[in-house]
């Protein structure tokens, strides 16, 4: 990627991209310039990223029209296609269950998820089953290849496609169909997917109340496939044929497609693959060989029975173990089990892997679905008080000898990150991985304020989101700690802020000195040990926010949250401002070294 370029004259920085030759005459200009409204070179690098991004995302959009236009000059020499019933119920279901996966992996899954599904229903002339203009669309488009008549009924055509026009473009073009869309198929593929919108809205609303704004299972079904299309080869090759098919060779191959469906997003996708892999694995085993179109849904229900009898964070040495001598040896020893929760979004997974075999024929039905009802009954919705640190929890973490007396790991295996990552998470509120992950570049400072960049400016950070990209003050108390004198300390021989930590399998450098801290927290610091450790700072510093009156807006861009309210994408928020609402942060009580 190239850098922001400064103007001679202004001082201001700038983007500059110049347009692919490929779609010059449709773009209507061959280079892109656009100011980054900053003379600051630190601030031009973060936003520029952002426009970047958003130039790029022109040109895709730009790329498709033009396909979309040689598409339909295709169809005027060429008889097209048609969709049956069944082929717009796959292709109707195929978006329902990718909007689903989304919400699965969403980590700010809330207000803003609910707005897009409000405006979309609000366009749509609050869109459902039986209302008028649905079912006058319905009735025309089923009884004529015409399309509608009246002043509504066009409207609400229009906004269909508006609305869900790109959609339909790929979902045709992924099934390898050539309808264009003035055709009735393509008009009764609009309808069927505005009637989705009251049911993906209902989803978010149920998935939000179990989980508050950072998912972890989705409280909600995928649609059933009827069967796979028939025209669809992209991942056939890989598939096992019919006959004694495990759990084990569907998931290879899931695993498979989705990595080519997700691209440019591989560590999520990993991370979401490896917690599959220990269900399926599981399962594999309690299955004991049967093939997977064997598999009936007492089988599923019975593996969820034996998943609550499961020792819950147990050591490689038991999980070595077979499933029933685990389940024994925590009954005997009384250890603490898996919660339900995580049985079901254990369960999920295993139903994402089914409903890609009865895509694809591999099994007629997909015998997870609706096992999940009586685990959802037992799940009490957890309040925010059960996510975050209480006052006495705080108070032994700070009092402990890990900032009194300088203890550390055995061999300084994680270095001075477990003295300063709980201290930074509190006054932060930061996520663990982008505190772990930090360059001694990232601590800058400006017109005499210290402050933390987020960003992803090298291949060994990566931030959530495009909101994750942001400038958190240092609160006065870490520096009167000696946070900046360590960092200075480092300057001449290091590139990272924690150097000790390393990278695991996943890519990231959190994982190991979580899990460290954790185990000291709950076993020698006896804290609660429903809170998870490093995430409870996060939740507790929304809490002394709200106590401290800081706005909600301005702790959303401290925390990286997404409002949900549009406006907040509109102008920036001062440095100045985000550390004077730093420092209405309470002090905790902790010795300086």
């Amino acid at each position: 990627m190239s850098q922001p370029y400064k103007h001679p004259k202004t001082g201001v920085y700038w983007i500059r991209r110049s347009v692919p030759k490929g779609i010059r005459e449709t773009f209507g200009k061959t280079e892109v310039k656009r100011s980054l409204r900053t003379k600051d070179l630190s601030e031009a690098r973060v936003l520029y990223p952002i426009e970047y991004d958003k130039i790029n995302q022109e040109f895709i959009a730009c790329r498709r029209e033009q396909e979309r236009k040689q598409a339909l000059a295709a169809t005027s020499v060429v008889e097209q296609d048609s969709l049956s019933p069944r082929d717009i119920n796959i292709l109707t279901a195929r978006y329902y269950n990718a909007e689903l996966s989304r919400m699965q992996q969403s980590k700010t899954l809330g207000e803003a998820d609910m707005l897009m599904y409000d405006l979309m229903a609000i366009r749509l002339g609050e869109w459902r089953d039986g209302s008028e203009a649905a079912e006058a669309v319905l009735e025309s488009v089923d009884d004529s290849d015409v399309g509608v008549s009246s002043e509504m009924e066009h409207s609400v055509e229009a906004e269909l496609e508006a609305v869900f026009g790109d959609v339909a473009d790929e979902l045709i073009a992924s099934g390898g169909y050539l309808i264009s869309r003035d055709n009735v198929s393509y008009k009764r593929l609009l309808t069927s997917l505005g009637r989705l919108v009251p049911r993906l809205r209902q989803a978010v609303i149920d998935l939000v109340h179990f989980t508050g704004n950072e998912p972890s299972h989705l409280n909600t079904e995928r649609m059933e496939l009827t069967k796979p299309l028939e025209r669809e080869e992209s991942t056939e090759s890989s598939l096992p044929s019919k006959g004694m098919v495990t759990i084990r060779q569907v998931f290879a191959s899931y695993c498979e497609s989705t990595r080519s469906y997700n691209k440019g997003r591989s560590k999520a996708t990993e991370s979401t693959l490896r917690d599959y892999q220990i269900t399926v694995e599981r399962f594999d085993e309690f299955l004991d060989g049967k093939s997977i179109c064997e598999v009936t849904k007492t089988d599923v229900l019975r593996f969820s029975d034996l998943l609550l009898t499961l020792p819950s964070r147990a050591p490689k040495k038991v999980r070595a173990l077979p499933l029933m001598e685990q389940a024994e040896l925590a009954k005997s020893e009384g250890l603490a089990l898996i919660a339900p929760s995580t049985v079901r979004k254990q369960l999920m997974g295993l139903s994402a892997v089914f409903e890609y075999a009865t895509e694809h024929e591999l099994c007629a039905v997909n015998p997870v679905h609706k096992t999940t009802k009586r685990l959802t009954k037992s799940i009490e919705a957890r309040t925010g008080s059960e996510k975050q640190y209480a006052p006495s929890d705080l108070r032994a973490i700070f009092a402990s000898p890990i900032f009194t007396d300088n203890y550390r790991p055995k061999g300084g295996r994680y270095g001075e990150a477990v003295h300063w990552i709980p201290l930074l998470a509190y006054y932060t509120g930061a996520r663990v991985e982008e505190l772990c992950q930090l360059h001694l570049t990232d601590i800058r400072s400006v017109d005499g304020i210290n402050y933390i960049d987020v960003n992803a400016e090298t291949e060994d950070k990566s931030v959530k989101n495009k909101g994750s990209v942001r400038r958190i003050p240092i609160h006065s108390h870490l520096i009167e700690l000696g946070f900046i004198d360590y960092v200075v300390s480092l300057q001449q021989s290091q590139v990272r802020v924690f150097p000790a930590l390393t990278r695991g399998s996943g890519g990231k450098y959190s994982p190991q000195v979580s899990k460290w801290l954790g185990d000291y927290f709950r076993s020698e610091l006896k804290v609660n040990p429903e809170v998870k450790p490093m995430h409870g700072f996060r939740h507790t510093f929304k809490t002394l926010a709200r106590s401290a009156g800081i706005a909600k807006d301005i702790s959303d861009v401290l925390t990286g949250h997404s409002s949900g309210d549009v406006s907040d994408t509109y102008g920036e928020y001062p440095l100045g401002t985000l550390s004077e609402a730093i420092e209405k942060i309470p002090r905790v009580l902790v010795s300086k070294r």
